[in-house]
């Protein structure tokens, strides 16, 4: 599902009762994101849990505002909506720490839209929900003794699904006896030209392959074409071309004879 794009910023402290009230009593009606399988696939479903995690932990800590904010935005992730993580200018975030976290949430936009969410969901999520959690505590923690991992946390999810962007093969699939990209094939793509901006790889292996129907001749001009289109798509969504490397290895055997009509991209040192 392609949902609305929700930039979600944390309420303003004190709240208004009021508001607060008829928000709460919206919410009774709604579905309870704890008893509903998120929309949108694994990270809308891993990051909705995590907002749960973060909601129940500031009820715990009687900060009835967040504990809002949090539900909001799992329920948000429930419904199929692409949820970003706060601004840090949403939160009383201290002067020292302000550059520190502002860089942390911009390196962790570019894993998410660089493909993080789809090649490592588990590891988006939890790098998108412990840097929240992280930016809660710099707003409302006095002293370091009372801070929990969530930074060395996030740090470490992030890295993870970096790691992901540049060791996950991204497959572009033909229909039989094309080259041409349809729109999966060029949503594919555009993962992969985001995942190299992350990556910085030095070199990018564009690898196409037919099935075994057909002549050899016919099959390796078949795969150099495909590798070309996709190469190019590449260079259309902004990546380098010195940074392209183009092979073609003809008839690919493979189990399901539709997987052998692909291209695959793969980063290199």
């Amino acid at each position: 599902m392609v949902g609305r794009s929700i930039a979600m910023g944390a309420m303003s402290k004190p709240l208004v009762l009021a508001s607060l009230l008829i928000g709460l009593g919206a919410c009774t009606t709604a579905l309870p994101p704890e008893k509903t399988t998120a929309l949108g696939g694994p990270f809308n479903e891993e990051v909705k849990d995590g907002y749960l995690r973060l909601a129940d932990a500031q009820r715990a800590a009687t900060d009835l505002a967040d504990w809002y904010h949090f539900r909001s935005k799992a329920r948000y992730a429930m419904l199929g909506d692409t949820v970003w993580p706060d601004k840090v200018a949403s939160r009383a975030v201290p002067t020292a720490s302000q550059a520190e976290a502002v860089e942390a949430r911009e390196h962790l936009l570019r894993v998410l839209e660089g493909g993080g969410r789809v090649v490592a969901p588990t590891a988006a999520a939890a790098a998108q929900i412990n840097f929240e959690c992280w930016l809660e505590e710099l707003e409302s923690v006095e002293s370091p003794e009372g801070f929990s991992d969530c930074k060395e946390s996030f740090e470490t999810a992030l890295a993870e699904a970096e790691s992901a962007l540049i060791d996950t093969p991204y497959l572009v699939f033909f229909a039989r006896g094309s080259d041409e990209l349809d729109a999966g094939a060029r949503d594919v793509v555009t993962y992969a030209a985001r995942a190299a901006r992350v990556a910085e790889p030095a070199a990018i292996a564009v690898t196409g392959y037919a099935d075994p129907s057909g002549d050899a001749s016919a099959n390796q001009e078949l795969s150099r074409r495909r590798a070309e289109a996709v190469a190019a798509a590449l260079r259309e969504s902004g990546v380098g071309a010195s940074d392209i490397r183009i092979a073609a290895r003809g008839a690919s055997e493979v189990p399901i004879e539709e997987r052998a009509r692909r291209v695959e991209i793969t980063f290199g040192g």
